[in-house]
């Protein structure tokens, strides 16, 4: 089974995202989710710095500049998707890929948890599998604590 390394890049940009309130919060994610040619298209007009910042995991051993090393997208490579995210953490979770787990639970935690040490105090946040769930529904088939 193949091993992957958080990328902290991919988390920075689902944070700049999420506070620019850049994200779909009901989408079908097998509908939305990139296809090769929309990876193709995007790798035409932007580099693959960029197109690493849509994937959560660096998938370890593989060479840089390569889809292979890229792993668990998270959007349409214009907005972070809410289905996208959960699916990420689902699939992380299920092969025991825990910082991919964790960081697609709340990807702005790891920035969070550097503000609560400089503060000394507990920062309040929301995590991204709470955005704006008070007015958004329940996904059909996919369990969400952050609803119950």
């Amino acid at each position: 089974m193949a091993s992957y390394t958080l990328n902290q890049r991919a988390v920075r940009r689902a944070r700049r995202l999420i506070e620019a309130r850049q994200y779909v919060l009901d989408s079908d994610w097998g509908e939305t989710q990139p296809r090769a040619e929309d990876e193709n298209r995007f790798l035409t007009s932007h580099d693959w710095e960029e197109y690493a910042e849509w994937h959560l995991g660096l998938t370890d051993g593989a060479p840089d500049a390569t889809k292979a090393r890229y792993a668990f997208v998270f959007g349409d490579f214009r907005r972070i998707h809410r289905s996208g995210i959960i699916a990420c953490h689902y699939r992380a979770a299920e092969f025991r890929h825990k910082a991919i787990e964790l960081a697609a639970h709340d990807p702005p935690a790891a920035h969070r948890q550097a503000q609560r040490m400089i503060v000394g105090r507990a920062a309040v946040a929301v995590s991204p599998m709470r955005w704006e769930t008070r007015r958004a529904e329940r996904c059909p088939g996919i369990p969400d604590p952050a609803l119950d």
